[in-house]
């Protein structure tokens, strides 16, 4: 489990890396929890290989400030 904290710059934002997750077959055949528990954080179920590639998305989209907590 991480948690995402981002700075999001619009709305957008969160409904596009919500899309993003919800089509990726990588995340365990698209199955995977989201919740957005502040209003900048998400929390998402995704093992050690998929963070990487959302890593790398969350780069190309230009998300600010992003930081991670693994537990």
């Amino acid at each position: 489990m991480i948690f995402i904290d981002a700075n999001y710059q619009e709305a957008a934002q969160y409904f596009a890396l919500e899309e993003f997750l919800c089509t990726q077959k990588q995340f365990d055949d698209g199955v995977f929890m989201l919740w957005q528990t502040r209003p900048t954080v998400l929390e998402v179920g995704i093992g050690p290989l998929e963070r990487i590639l959302l890593l790398r998305w969350l780069k190309r989209k230009n998300f600010q400030q992003v930081s991670w907590k693994f537990h």
